[in-house]
């Protein structure tokens, strides 16, 4: 095993183990989750989206249909510590709406092992994860050569500060194995990013930009997303009801120009104008 991978599992191991812990914070698969809304505007958050895209770049349209999720494994819990260790993946898809036979165009599967730990206003957030196009076909060896699906595997980690109605991140990612290597880009990143919730205020609405630069490219990624928290909003504003628990309903209008996020198409640039439901987890 080369020296980069060991290092990345051997600090994997140092986030995720929690010595001394008292039985009584600890909780399995917990519902109440460190990190509920991870990094939407760049794309690939996981949740349940049905999003109509148009593309600037080629003037078509599309829809895209995502599944995924995190699911904390352990959880502790104390006055100012909370962690979560645990697992997650998610399959993103896209389809050309217009073609006769609503024509797929292309999906990827991604598998991640994560580590969440909140610190009074600090949130820290670990992720190894693996990405395929085509569900582990991008090991396989074709005899024509052509690049018919691509991965990688990376390590990402973000530090946030929270505020009752504002988020502050700042992230690395990392891509310490990628097929084929002239596809995927192996240049570390750095993640910038803003989030303003108003849900704390009474007011159901957010808009969050992220950000990010990629070493030895000229041009970064860029993502906003806003919305509305669609329980909220028709519960308290419509029927004048109280609306309790978590807001996992979300209508979001998404504006993101950078190298694509799919499969084979990792080295291209477009610009995407996105609306539709979400439901996160």
């Amino acid at each position: 095993m080369s020296r980069p991978i060991t290092r990345i599992i051997m600090l994997f191991s140092l986030l995720t183990v929690c010595p001394h812990l008292p039985a009584a914070d600890i909780e399995f698969f917990s519902s109440d989750k460190v990190s509920g809304n991870p990094h939407g505007a760049l794309l690939r958050a996981p949740s349940l989206n049905a999003l109509y895209l148009y593309s600037a770049a080629d003037t078509r349209q599309y829809m895209e249909y995502d599944f995924g999720a995190r699911i904390p494994g352990i959880s502790y819990r104390s006055e100012s510590v909370a962690v979560d260790i645990g697992g997650g993946g998610g399959i993103f898809t896209r389809f050309d709406l217009l073609s006769e036979s609503f024509n797929f165009i292309h999906a990827d599967f991604t598998g991640a092992l994560f580590t969440d730990v909140r610190y009074r206003n600090f949130l820290f957030e670990t992720t190894v994860y693996h990405t395929s196009s085509h569900l582990g076909d991008d090991y396989i060896k074709y005899s024509s050569g052509a690049v018919r699906n691509t991965g990688f595997e990376a390590v990402r980690h973000y530090i946030s500060y929270m505020l009752s109605c504002l988020q502050l991140s700042i992230g690395l990612d990392w891509k310490f194995s990628r097929r084929p290597k002239k596809k995927i880009f192996g240049e570390p990143s750095i993640l910038a990013g803003v989030r303003i919730d108003l849900l704390s205020a009474g007011i159901p609405f957010f808009v969050e930009w992220e950000a990010e630069i990629i070493a030895g490219r000229r041009l970064p990624n860029f993502g906003i997303r806003t919305g509305i928290y669609l329980k909220y909003f028709f519960n308290t504003c419509i029927l004048r009801r109280k609306s309790g628990g978590s807001e996992p309903h979300e209508l979001s209008v998404y504006y993101y120009s950078g190298y694509s996020k799919m499969g084979c198409f990792y080295d291209r640039r477009e610009t995407l104008v996105m609306v539709g439901p979400s439901y996160r987890y």
